[in-house]
């Protein structure tokens, strides 16, 4: 008949839908008991790990219903998978800088092969490029 209260409480605990209290409460009655704390100490102690307890899970809760994409970490990324940009075949027909003559906003087709010769292989095409004169971009088509 000495479990009747212990079912009791457990069942009451339960009830009020306390489960750090069901799991924890023997546990840390025998350490208060170790430590002869007051019973107050002992229930602060109860109810702060049922706090605690709730906080965490609701927080895990929030992650879960806000359905956020996987964690990655750089540990898991594959760095092999990123395509890397192809390398300029010849730099020296590739010029970062190109200087046109015109009128601003002129399509001028094929200038860049008339000065440099051959462009194949290079990033040149739909980029702008700076004016003589200072103006606006002229864009480059090949």
């Amino acid at each position: 008949m000495n479990d009747t209260p212990q079912v009791l409480l457990e069942h009451y605990l339960k009830q009020l839908r306390l489960p750090t209290m069901v799991r924890e409460y023997l546990k840390l009655a025998e350490q208060c008991a170790r430590e002869v704390t007051t019973f107050e100490q002992f229930l602060l102690r109860l109810v702060e790990l049922e706090m605690m307890d709730r906080e965490r899970r609701s927080t895990e809760r929030r992650i879960k219903s806000a359905r956020f994409p996987v964690t990655k970490s750089l540990e898991t990324y594959n760095l092999g998978s990123i395509e890397q940009p192809e390398p300029l075949r010849n730099p020296l027909l590739c010029p970062r800088t190109v200087v046109l003559k015109g009128a601003p906003g002129e399509r001028v087709k094929g200038s860049i092969e008339r000065i440099f010769g051959s462009t194949r292989g290079c990033a040149t095409a739909g980029r702008q490029s700076t004016r003589a004169s200072g103006g606006a971009g002229t864009r480059i088509d090949d």
